[in-house]
């Protein structure tokens, strides 16, 4: 299953500290294959999206965990916005193909 949407808008936590991750809304079954190509125009959490779901609206196990490292940094920077600068997504596309990355957060350690 690809989520296809991690953020911290959609992880919850249990009163025993347990995780539990929500919304499957955008999620999509795999079978035999690795990849969901997106063909509808639906909005897209373009803060959280990888650089191959931005251009070419692929989804894989692999754009998860992009998601899941911007899900990381948010909870490392006690939720600021991800690209919190950008405006638009061609903009961060734009930032993220020319190598730009995130700052590491405050409250991670360089081992992380």
């Amino acid at each position: 299953v690809i989520h296809g949407d991690l953020a911290t808008r959609n992880v919850l936590l249990t009163s025993t500290l347990d995780v539990k991750v929500t919304d499957f809304g955008l999620a999509r079954q795999l079978n035999n294959y690795s990849m969901y190509v997106k063909t509808q125009d639906t909005p897209l959490p373009w803060r959280w999206l990888a650089l191959e779901s931005h251009r070419d609206m692929v989804f894989t196990s692999k754009s998860d965990v992009w998601s899941y490292g911007i899900t990381l940094w948010e909870i490392f920077t006690l939720a600021e916005i991800p690209y919190a600068g950008a405006t638009n997504c061609c903009q961060v596309v734009e930032d993220l193909e020319e190598g730009y990355r995130m700052r590491r957060p405050k409250y991670s350690t360089v081992s992380m």
